[in-house]
């Protein structure tokens, strides 16, 4: 019994040397980004009481849907450019 418990105590010992305090890692700052700010894209809201409410409702839907998409690629294309003028500047 003697054996086990100087057995432990070595297996406890070694587990608290391998112990440290947490690395913690440079704070690197964000990059600058020209780059419009994402917004949530919404849908407007309908209200369907007849046959051309659910038209109009498609083409609205359509139009938000739109608008998202346009946000979206306007985002790209300035990141993309951000790319470029970073790759630019580290050459």
């Amino acid at each position: 019994m003697l054996n086990l418990k100087h057995g432990l105590l070595v297996l406890c010992l070694t587990i608290l040397a391998s112990c440290s305090a947490q690395k913690t890692l440079p704070d690197i700052p964000p990059s600058p980004s020209s780059c419009p700010i994402v917004s949530a894209c919404t849908l407007s809201p309908v209200l369907l009481k007849n046959h051309l409410d659910i038209v109009n409702a498609l083409l609205t839907t359509e139009n938000d849907w739109a608008d998202c998409a346009a946000q979206i690629d306007a985002i790209v294309e300035c990141q993309l450019r951000d790319q470029v003028r970073t790759n630019e500047q580290t050459e």
